[in-house]
């Protein structure tokens, strides 16, 4: 798995590949074979050009119809590969535009309680992208099998990165009962497919912030190995509508086709009024279990029952 885009702009985005122990090795052994003419793969130097449309970075010596055939060769290598790829690019000022609730719901591993305010990372949607992607892998894994998964090197991460991927173990079941014991962080010299993990995220990225989308081995990239892909997510504005149907937090009004009656109980949350209930599935609201005697009534329903069992 890789990162991009967690500095700056409009698209965050983690994504990579899951697979056999036997093809992920023959993958990272045919992988370092192609791209050892040009050394590395590293989206940021491949897609981003001179003004006169020259190559830049590692690549600035070599010629664009070079380096680009080497990464078409690449690219082809991954979509005629048995590796899946998993993913989730987020649009982060729209992310950024919801309540810290919400937000931290997005980046957290534990239900609402009392240390709710402590919870998740509502500031940093990064860690939205990294649990989608640990419970994709959860979900992709065999049932009786493991999935150890390794993260391109990300100091300001690792640590918080530890910390959730303990919690969804801790979580087994549908969050983590198939994660392996050791979360790892290595460089792309070391672990290769991080760079096959790196060509991903760049392009995911691309379908958030629209940059590079002109480029023709971007849109190449995108259709072999990002459209129609099981594990592959893009989240607009749109898209965290959806996701955040089960949200207990949700404060926005669904207008769009499904959603016509306000959603009523979340607005009057939104507005800083205590409501007792949560959002359970299916958009039922469950409320908290109050003793009768803990409450003081200000108004009865009148009984709906007819007098005296007439008229």
């Amino acid at each position: 798995m890789d990162e991009g885009g967690t500095d700056s702009g409009r698209g965050v985005v983690v994504a990579g590949y899951a697979g056999s122990e036997s093809e992920c090795d023959r993958v990272a052994t045919r992988w370092a074979e192609i791209v050892g003419p040009i050394c590395e793969f590293h989206g940021l130097d491949f897609f981003r050009r001179n003004p006169d449309g020259t190559m830049k970075g590692v690549y600035k010596l070599q010629s664009v119809s070079f380096v680009e055939s080497v990464v078409t060769d690449l690219i082809d290598l991954l979509s005629s590969s048995n590796l899946e790829p998993i993913g989730l690019a987020l649009d982060a000022e729209a992310f950024k535009d919801l309540s810290e609730d919400e937000r931290r719901w997005l980046t957290s591993t534990v239900v609402p309680g009392k240390t709710w305010p402590m919870q998740g990372a509502p500031n940093n949607p990064y860690f939205a992208c990294f649990l989608y992607c640990l419970n994709q892998s959860n979900d992709y894994t065999s049932q009786g099998k493991k999935i150890y998964i390794t993260f391109d090197r990300h100091e300001d991460y690792e640590s918080k990165g530890r910390m959730l991927y303990n919690d969804l173990i801790a979580k087994g079941d549908k969050w983590g009962d198939r994660l392996g014991e050791t979360l790892l962080y290595s460089s792309r010299y070391e672990a290769v497919l991080l760079q096959a993990a790196d060509l991903l995220a760049y392009i995911t990225r691309v379908s958030v912030t629209k940059e590079n989308i002109r480029s023709k081995i971007a849109r190449y990239a995108l259709e072999k190995l990002a459209y129609g892909r099981d594990y592959m997510r893009v989240l607009d504005q749109k898209g965290l509508d959806s996701f955040l149907k089960k949200c207990p937090f949700r404060r926005t009004f669904w207008n769009g086709e499904g959603y016509e009656i306000g959603d009523f109980l979340e607005q009057l949350r939104a507005q800083g009024i205590k409501v007792v209930a949560v959002k359970g599935d299916n958009d039922v609201y469950l409320s908290h279990h109050i003793k009768r005697h803990r409450v003081k009534p200000l108004y009865e329903l009148p009984d709906p029952k007819p007098n005296n069992g007439k008229g």
